[in-house]
């Protein structure tokens, strides 16, 4: 059986100890997870869009928003410890044995509603043209990592790196411009070489390259704060 063209999953569990029911919240009119669907489709690369989800009601609003739902996901793996490459190597595992052997899959959190198509497609013709095995998604950190603090129990602010790891923070505050810009991984996509993911077990593979995404378009809805900016945005487009 040959390896053959990208197939994009979305995975949705119907679970969410923050916001319950979340990816089924309306906004602007519209449940949260639909964002992720309608910019799929809209990116053209492939019309293999899979949603992962035990959840009935998710399953049917995503059909009806033009994904996939070709079963349903096991119980196993829809706890609140589920991880989503458990849930990537399941499908890839029902396709595998249905006769689909993809080469790519590109993952897409339905968390991210301002993600675009024109983000995925950049996204994944960056992917193609490189010889890497991945890619993330990534944006820049508002502040520099090496000033983190935490609180120690003496009731003092103390360098998270001169707490934990014994390093000098003498030698860690140095003047912001002279420090180079860092990035974090935004979690808005990752696309995987498949044969690798399966491997290496990890959604972070480790020749990836990146695609870079502003702040404002990598907003993933972890609590209330993250739907009133989302709702203030899509209010502005």
């Amino acid at each position: 059986m040959s390896s053959t063209g990208s197939i994009i999953i979305i995975p949705a569990r119907g679970g969410s100890t923050r916001i319950p029911r979340k990816n089924l919240r309306q906004l602007s009119g519209k449940p949260l997870i639909t964002y992720t669907i309608e910019a799929a489709l809209s990116s053209n690369i492939t019309k293999n869009i899979i949603v992962s989800t035990e959840d009935e009601k998710i399953a049917s609003v995503s059909r009806q928003a033009g994904a996939q739902v070709p079963f349903m996901r096991p119980d196993h793996l829809s706890t609140d410890k589920s991880q989503i490459k458990d849930v990537i190597e399941h499908c890839i595992s029902y396709y595998k044995n249905e006769g689909c052997d993809y080469e790519n899959v590109i993952v897409l959190p339905p968390t991210c509603p301002l993600r675009t198509g024109e983000d995925i497609s950049k996204a994944y013709m960056k992917y193609r043209e490189s010889d890497a095995d991945g890619l993330i998604t990534i944006s820049k950190y508002n502040h520099r990592p090496v000033l983190c603090f935490v609180k120690n129990k003496t009731d003092r602010i103390v360098s998270y790196w001169a707490h934990e790891y014994g390093i000098n923070a003498s030698k860690l505050f140095n003047r912001t411009q002279d420090y180079p810009d860092f990035y974090a991984d935004s979690s808005c996509m990752w696309i995987l070489n498949i044969c690798e993911f399966m491997k290496q077990k990890t959604l972070r593979l480790r020749d990836s390259t990146y695609y870079e995404m502003s702040s404002l378009n990598s907003v993933d809805i972890d609590d209330h704060e993250d739907i009133e900016l989302v709702e203030t945005l899509l209010a502005n487009k």
